[in-house]
């Protein structure tokens, strides 16, 4: 199947025009949701960090003390994996006095200004448990479904050995989850005077609403490139056939029409073609004319020399016409 150099030029920049666009589109994409992300990294630190040194040390710490003891004799931990049964209930049921220390109201209160002030979706106070096993809820501000003291979360994502991370920081991450959707969750470790940490401080924003942005965002962005794409083609198309595709089809239709039985040299099919794109198309317009020419000049030699030829006969056939009248010259 041949395709002519129109049709393939076309399909050229219409792939490559959509390549382009597709690149820009996800480049973009890339760019935006990296400056984004690593902004509300940078704010969920900034804002743990600030928490931890902001909260008064001796109420921590009196949580913290209250919560190891009971960890200590309330038997297996029973984690947040069982959310909802009878044995879960039953195992932070054992932990509900601690809501009732004055430490924890104040503590909670805190917690839920700093909150408020900074449009953060959670933030919340753990303990880390020996043997880096995970962390146990102290005090949680959030105010849909709070986690009640003694619930117990492992860690994923992050190290919280002693050896590992000394000060049990937790560096800001983000995740995507059925429960929760897209989080992004920082901690800073709360420490005393003598520098032992004693707890955590954990922030989570929500980031369902920026996702949701940048999906419009990038529909957007498609439909604009897409007519900007479409334009380009368009003109490109429109270029392409101008300076390309129309010489050359002017230089084809001279050459298959070059010679035809009206007409007699000296020929000038393609000395009337005006071809001035300054490329190869010209060049070779150029080369046909001066091949042109050539002919002419040759099939001028060849009738002079025809010319020439006939008036020999001629001269021939009088001298024998007189020599045959004129015997006795023989």
């Amino acid at each position: 199947m041949r395709f002519s150099i129109s049709a393939k030029t076309i399909l050229m920049i219409i792939l490559i025009s959509t390549l382009l666009s597709a690149s820009a589109i996800g480049l973009s994409f890339y760019v935006l949701r990296t400056i984004i992300d690593d902004d509300y990294k940078d704010d969920a630190e900034c804002l743990a960090a600030t928490t931890a040194v902001s909260l008064n040390i001796d109420d921590v710490k009196a949580l913290a003390n209250q919560a190891s003891a009971i960890y200590e004799t309330a038997g297996d931990p029973i984690t947040s994996e069982n959310w909802g049964t009878p044995e879960f209930e039953e195992y932070v049921g054992k932990f509900s006095g601690i809501e009732q220390m004055e430490e924890f109201d104040r503590v909670h209160r805190a917690l839920t200004l700093i909150q408020d002030q900074n449009s953060c979706d959670c933030i919340y106070i753990t303990l880390p448990l020996p043997g880096n096993s995970g962390y146990m809820y102290l005090v949680d501000a959030d105010k849909n479904d709070p986690c009640q003291p003694g619930t117990i979360d492992h860690y994923v994502t992050y190290e919280m050995s002693s050896e590992m991370n000394p000060n049990h920081d937790i560096p800001a991450y983000i995740t995507n989850t059925d429960e929760y959707g897209w989080l992004v969750t920082a901690g800073k470790g709360i420490a005393d005077d003598d520098g032992n940490i004693i707890a955590i401080v954990g922030c989570d924003y929500s980031m369902e609403e920026i996702r949701a942005n940048e999906r419009q965002h990038r529909i957007r962005m498609a439909i604009m490139l897409g007519i900007i794409t479409f334009i380009a083609c368009v003109i490109g198309i429109f270029i392409v056939r101008l300076i390309f595709v129309k010489p050359i089809k002017k230089l084809s239709a001279a050459a298959a029409d070059y010679y035809t039985a009206d007409k007699e040299p000296p020929y000038d099919t393609f000395e009337k073609i005006e071809i001035h794109t300054h490329d190869e198309v010209e060049t070779l317009a150029d080369s046909m004319k001066k091949m042109e020419r050539d002919i002419n000049d040759y099939l001028s030699e060849l009738l002079i020399t025809s010319d020439v030829l006939a008036a020999t006969e001629d001269w021939a056939e009088e001298l024998k016409a007189k020599v045959d009248d004129n015997p006795e010259n023989s």
